[in-house]
């Protein structure tokens, strides 16, 4: 076992013991022990993380009914993966949770809109703002984690209004993802013309709104179609946490002071 199983295992067993539902030490090593050898056979690379989540929930499911220990309930063995994951032992979630993430998927040349980082000699101060970019290249973080080569860590990107080059992490860019319409009217603007999807709920949050709200998977989902030019104000006007707290409507975003006057 490596020390970073090694770790896990010895995370796992501590977590298994604990509180009201927490087994005895012989049979939590026992649980512990078919969850790692059951956790290589998973096919977790390429997966998404939630659906990663939920696939080593039932791993750790499963693990408890092979070692003939009494039921555990859901909400026990969820926390003990929750835990596992913020401990960042299960794989790579120190970083921000991200786009999507498609093994397949070459996101090079992809456009997007990105928060640009411009020192203001005038002003002594760093000044930031969206704005439409190309995605140069996706970096990935260097780590010995399960998942950690596969989930993008930053983008280079190129704002190609000012011709200039920089790295953005994944709470600073929002991919463009064309409309299955293509074709249609912008719910913000109200114009005819080609469309992007909008994720009322960054995706970017979507851990964050799961654990603190609650909300599944569905509503966190919900997108609506704008244009480009408004997709790229949206941006501009919050950062993702505040969309995803406080403009999650199309209503609320009509009536965003610094989106009216686009």
């Amino acid at each position: 076992m490596g020390g970073e199983d090694e770790e896990l295992f010895q995370r796992l067993c501590i977590l298994l013991q604990a509180g009201k539902q927490g087994c005895e030490e012989e049979k939590a090593t026992l649980i512990a022990s078919i969850f790692l050898e059951s956790l290589d056979d998973l096919g977790l690379p390429g997966q998404d993380p939630e659906v990663a989540n939920d696939m080593a929930l039932e791993a750790l499911e499963q693990a408890v009914l092979d070692s003939d220990c009494e039921t555990r309930s859901r909400d026990f063995l969820e926390s003990i993966i929750s835990e596992l994951e913020d401990d960042g032992l299960l794989w790579q979630c120190d970083l921000p949770p991200t786009q999507d993430y498609e093994a397949d998927r070459d996101l090079t040349g992809s456009e997007c809109c990105a928060l640009m980082k411009v020192y203001c000699a005038e002003r002594k101060e760093t000044v930031e703002e969206w704005s439409d970019a190309t995605i140069q290249e996706v970096l990935h973080e260097e780590s010995g984690n399960r998942l950690s080569s596969l989930k993008p860590y930053r983008y280079r990107v190129l704002f190609e209004r000012y011709g200039t080059t920089q790295e953005v992490s994944a709470e600073e860019i929002c991919i463009y993802e064309e409309s299955e319409d293509l074709q249609g009217e912008c719910q913000l603007c109200r114009r005819c013309v080609r469309l992007t999807k909008h994720h009322l709920i960054p995706k970017s949050t979507h851990r964050m709104m799961k654990k603190q709200r609650g909300l599944d998977s569905r509503y966190l989902s919900r997108t609506v179609d704008i244009c480009r030019p408004c997709h790229s104000a949206v941006h501009r006007a919050e950062d993702n946490t505040s969309l995803a707290l406080k403009y999650s409507t199309i209503e609320a975003l009509l009536k965003h002071e610094k989106i009216q006057k686009w």
